[in-house]
């Protein structure tokens, strides 16, 4: 058989199948079982993010393996503490699509409205743009980091993306 295409393990309830996971370990529902929170999640470690200089920065964050996912949360954590302290010097980071579209944005260091980030806790970076939720697997979401005035250095920046395949 091709092992590309065929299912790598069917599990199965009062021989109906239930669930299946091909080999690239996507789960999906078999027959009319249809789990009711069948979230799965991508853990991102980008790194340490410095000065964005004069052009924006940017880090690859997800890209489905096969089908169509809908982004339904991303959280953000970093190792250091930042204040929401300047209204000059702060960095933005923003959530996007293949076509540049805004999915999700939060500062880090200011502007001072903004919420502080506490080191090694995940926060979210709120609502998702619900017209760009859906990333089929030809699109990658991206990380981009645009600076106003000299932002601090953000330590070991990590993402959690949450989705579900539609």
């Amino acid at each position: 058989s091709d092992h590309l295409e065929r299912y790598y393990l069917r599990l199965r309830r009062n021989d109906e199948e239930v669930l299946t996971i091909d080999v690239a370990g996507i789960v999906r529902p078999g027959c009319d079982y249809t789990p009711p929170d069948m979230y799965h999640y991508v853990v991102c470690n980008v790194g340490t993010i410095v000065s964005a200089d004069s052009a924006a920065k940017k880090s690859a964050l997800f890209k489905p393996s096969a089908g169509t996912a809908t982004i339904k949360k991303i959280y953000m954590a970093m190792d250091a503490a930042h204040a929401s302290d300047s209204d000059t010097n702060y960095m933005q980071v923003l959530i996007k699509n293949n076509s540049g579209n805004i999915l999700a944005s939060r500062y880090c260091d200011g502007p001072q409205t903004e919420d502080a980030w506490v080191a090694g806790v995940f926060q979210s970076m709120g609502d998702i743009n619900a017209a760009y939720a859906d990333v089929t697997s030809s699109e990658q979401l991206q990380v981009e980091y645009l600076e106003t005035g000299t932002a601090t250095a953000i330590a070991r920046l990590t993402f959690v993306v949450v989705y579900t395949y539609i």
